[in-house]
């Protein structure tokens, strides 16, 4: 066959060689791989002849056929030809090149998700050697088994990782050409508090909705009463507002209103560059006096009536410490209003009162009742009532349910079309789906599928040597009819191998060191058909994009130099649409044209030693570990 077929290591091939012509008595034909003949099988039905080689687990001919099963090896590109050779051992006839196998074991995939995943389970079906790891065990801190060669994010929350886990993401994504598919769900993008994040930094969506969305008006209402100022609650506050105003979009509109005894305008409803910053440097100082939610409200509620958005969001933080008469007032306002209502409520406010040695609220006040009652004020008027019982969580909770107030999805059913084709995306009629997420794509996403309104519902893009893949509508309930059909195994299949693939047995490359200093690359395809590199580029020891130029020299070689600026292990990554590599190379000093304009050395101290052999034999020692890493 002449298309290269890819196949798993230790995996049964049976090869057939036929001939056209016709073989002489008592001749053989020889397998030959990578251009070694490694098995042989007389031609006829006569038993007693020599039998091929032991790794080799069977061979059988007759006049015009050839068959063998041979056992895959590890790894790399197997070359398959054959010869006809007469009694004497003189070749009659002989193909050098009649077919290419790919040997590749199947990348190392680790899954996180909090629920069953139906893409784990998918590719476990296929053979792929899965991890499967919950946001839980991640915090607790339980590993992989191996670095993997494609995380999957299903329906992950940006909160629900640590810090520090998305930093080593970030980094292997980046420096170590770890693919990454991050799949949609409830918990993800918009909803999982993805924007301003590591993670939106990887992808090649921003997680907020498309411009053509129309703005939003919201007001935020902070209690900043002394109950407020126990156990640094309006520093808390304070961080809530900053994260959840940066859920924002520079044209949607955002105020800032604070209460005790009085009202106080802290910041306009207006359209900013920048929220965030704005709400920083309009924060009060401390917190005092009494509280009196309901003025507060009623005047937060007047500006947003006013307000010619769409869309209006009154965000209410509390510890809830209403008067009774306040209470029923309170019920009438918010049934009459048309703005969408988010109350988060401090509960147990009352004992926190009373440990922090302030009076103790008025007889008239409720107490900590109120923060229940307060709750149940907001329900039963049809607004959104949040009780705050750690407040750690309260930045999370307040830009959470902002962002699940605004357009952050759409509910289908939903055509999809193709926008962009890829080798591993389904030629296929695609089903609708039941949603998605709404992401705007950034400006050097590659877009595969959109939904028929024009929102992105596959994209992919390059992250340093990463490849990182977002698919808005995840793999559940929402892409149903995918699931069950016909293509699904392939997408399945394709997606992974795509993304996960940072080391492919369909390349050989060289790199040789020229003598102004400069780096020659080999690219040697094994496909000899091949046209050439999709892309090609180099990471620099800082991480920095280095182009790479590539001219064809022969069937399926191309070369390209380039100049290196600084010396240290260097990251090529090259792609065809069938495949992608990964190849680390050492650079023990700069060229010296890329060198050339360089600050002269210090000459100040004539007998200050140099360290060449030191750096070329650290450059050497790291090299080795890398190599050892490659290989491990």
């Amino acid at each position: 066959s002449t298309a290269i077929q890819t196949v798993r290591p230790g995996q049964r091939i049976a090869v057939v060689v036929e001939s056209s012509i016709n073989a002489p008595t008592g001749s053989q034909t020889i397998l030959l791989v990578n251009n070694r003949p490694v098995g042989a099988a007389p031609n006829s039905n006569k038993s007693g002849q020599d039998a091929p080689p032991t790794d080799y687990v069977g061979a059988a001919s007759s006049r015009d056929r050839a068959m063998f099963e041979i056992t895959a090896p590890p790894t790399g590109p197997l070359l398959l030809g054959a010869e006809l050779r007469d009694p004497n051992g003189n070749v009659v006839a002989a193909v050098d090149e009649g077919a290419m196998i790919n040997v590749a074991a199947p990348p190392l995939v680790t899954v996180i998700s909090a629920t069953r995943s139906t893409f784990a389970d998918s590719l476990r079906r296929g053979g792929w050697p899965i991890v499967e790891l919950s946001p839980q065990d991640i915090v607790e801190g339980v590993e992989a088994p191996a670095t993997p060669s494609l995380l999957v994010l299903d329906d992950v929350a940006a909160h629900e990782l640590p810090t520090s886990a998305w930093k080593a993401i970030d980094k292997a994504v980046r420096k170590e050409a770890m693919g990454l598919l991050v799949l949609g769900g409830p918990n993800s993008f918009g909803l999982g508090g993805y924007r301003d994040s590591m993670l939106e930094s990887l992808l090649p969506v921003v997680s907020e909705p498309p411009d053509r969305e129309p703005p939003a008006s919201v007001m935020l209402l902070i209690d900043v009463s002394g109950s407020m100022d126990s156990s640094s609650r309006l520093q808390i506050a304070r961080q809530a507002a900053v994260e959840t105003a940066r859920a924002l979009r520079p044209s949607d509109r955002l105020g800032l209103m604070t209460f005790d005894v009085d009202v106080r305008q802290q910041l306009r409803l207006a359209a900013r560059e920048h929220h965030a910053e704005s709400i920083n440097e309009a924060w009060p100082a401390a917190a005092s006096g009494g509280t009196q939610l309901l003025p507060a409200l009623e005047h937060a509620i007047e500006q947003l009536e006013s307000d010619p958005a769409e869309q209006d969001i009154l965000v209410l933080l509390t510890d809830g410490f209403v008067s009774d008469e306040d209470l029923v007032r309170l019920g009438v306002t918010l049934n009459e209003t048309s703005v969408d209502v988010i109350g988060l409520v401090v509960v147990g406010a009352a004992s926190s009162r009373d440990n922090s040695g302030q009076d103790a609220p008025p007889t008239n006040i409720v107490g900590a009742a109120s923060s229940r009652e307060l709750i149940e004020t907001l329900e039963s008027t049809g607004h959104r009532a949040v009780p705050i019982d750690d407040l750690l969580r309260l930045p999370e909770l307040m830009r959470g349910e902002l962002e699940e107030s605004r357009p952050a999805f759409v509910t289908g059913p939903v055509d999809v079309v193709v926008q962009a084709p890829a080798s591993w995306l389904p030629d296929t009629d695609w089903p609708a789906i039941e949603g998605y997420l709404l992401t705007r794509p950034k400006d050097d996403a590659l877009i595969h599928l959109l939904s028929d309104r024009g929102d992105v519902i596959i994209a992919s893009t390059y992250a340093g040597a990463g490849k990182v893949v977002a698919i808005t509508s995840g793999f559940s309930s929402w892409t149903s009819n995918w699931l069950v059909s016909d293509f699904w195994p392939e997408l399945a299949a394709g997606l992974a191998s795509q993304t996960g693939s940072r080391d492919s047995s369909e390349f050989s490359i060289t790199t040789a060191r020229q003598p102004d200093g400069g780096q020659l690359i080999t690219i040697d395809a094994t496909d000899r058909d091949s046209t050439g590199l999709v892309s090609a580029r180099i990471l620099d020891p800082a991480s920095e994009r280095l182009p790479l130029d590539l001219e064809m020299t022969a069937p399926g070689v191309v070369q390209g130099a380039f100049e290196p600026t600084a010396a240290g292990q260097h990251v090529l990554v090259a792609e065809t649409e069938t495949g992608r590599v990964r190849h680390r190379f050492l650079v023990d000093k700069p060229s010296a044209r890329s060198s050339a304009s360089d600050t002269l050395p210090d000459q100040s101290a004539p007998g200050k030693p140099v360290w060449p052999d030191l750096l070329t034999a650290l450059a050497l020692i790291g090299w080795l570990l890398a190599l050892g890493w490659e290989r491990r």
